[in-house]
């Protein structure tokens, strides 16, 4: 999905920027939910997988879940 198509993601216009890089609670779980509507989620986790992010919330999974994911892998 291009861009110009899919409008702004949750992360891109959030009053709230900080909580894609809170390490747990409140503002993790914020950033959860808006993950959970993004429609670009799961290209998002990839980008961030490939790209190597350790930090910060991506595609809806916290840098803990995703090393665990990868661990499992």
């Amino acid at each position: 999905m291009a861009l110009a198509e899919r409008g702004p993601a949750p992360c891109e216009e959030s009053a709230v920027p900080e909580a894609w890089w809170a390490f747990d609670g409140e503002l993790l779980r914020l950033a959860k939910g808006g993950c959970a509507r993004c429609p670009v989620r799961p290209e998002c986790l990839a980008y961030a997988e490939a790209a190597g992010e350790r930090w910060g919330c991506w595609g809806g999974l916290s840098e803990r879940e995703r090393a665990r994911v990868r661990r499992a892998a």
